[in-house]
């Protein structure tokens, strides 16, 4: 009993003192080249043909409250930063653009309601991770998910009763600022990952948004650790083994 308690105190302490931090291959939105669908993405400032490139990282599944089939239906399209700039929406533009659910622009009015951007990456096992950024948007984030959970606001959230966003103050404040978010201890499972970014636009106008991961982390076990474990395991086994034989006798 004592050697089994010693010995997942001490797995117990390594897989804490073992862990590492994995960092998940999330991209920014805007993260697109002026070819359309082109195989290898890079953040690039583009003007605003009448046919914008496609961020092929964000997809939106839902638009104005309507479920989307796959590509083209639901893909997202980078916005320039000029169109932005006219629109005095909060940039960082080293680091992200605007997209938005019109090929013809940003700058143009989309049906009013629901819209869902959505991201994705892969894990090779399940684990716990951190997931923080700041994002911009048109008129509002009301709700995040990940992997299906709502880790901010919720599926009865508007813009208006949610808390968590938006950020600052008077109509506007949503997309003349970023809101940071920083999601502890998420749950991460092997294999596709998906983040969805619930926004609202309330009337036939103007929508998009801009975000920016700043931390995108999951935490994986060193070898050693499962090595002690596997030790601990061996070291449990070779005990009862030795308890049975002094019964037997």
């Amino acid at each position: 009993m004592f050697f089994s308690a010693l010995v997942a105190a001490v797995v117990g302490d390594s897989l804490n003192a073992n862990a590492a931090l994995l960092s998940l291959n999330l991209y920014n939105t805007g993260a697109t080249t002026t070819k359309w669908d082109a195989p290898v993405q890079v953040l690039a400032n583009v003007p605003t043909p009448a046919t914008p490139p496609v961020d092929l990282h964000y997809t939106v599944p839902v638009k104005a409250g309507v479920s989307q089939p796959t590509a083209p239906g639901n893909r997202t399209y980078n916005a320039s930063s000029a169109s932005a700039t006219a629109l005095h929406y909060a940039q960082d533009p080293t680091k992200s653009l605007w997209i938005g659910v019109l090929a013809s622009g940003i700058g143009n009015n989309a049906a009013a309601g629901t819209y869902i951007y959505q991201t994705s990456f892969s894990l090779a096992q399940a684990t716990q991770g951190e997931i923080a950024g700041k994002i911009s948007s048109d008129n509002s984030i009301f709700a995040i998910r990940i992997n299906g959970v709502y880790v901010a606001g919720t599926a009865a959230s508007t813009a208006t009763n949610n808390p968590w966003y938006p950020a600052g103050s008077g109509a506007n404040a949503s997309y003349l600022n970023f809101k940071t978010y920083d999601f502890l201890n998420v749950n991460l499972k092997a294999g596709t990952n998906t983040i969805q970014f619930y926004g609202n636009n309330n009337a036939f106008s103007k929508t998009g948004i801009n975000n920016i991961f700043t931390t995108a982390n999951a935490v994986v076990p060193e070898p050693s650790t499962f090595a002690l474990l596997g030790l601990g395991i061996a070291g449990m086994a070779v005990a009862g083994y030795r308890r049975r034989r002094t019964v037997a006798v």
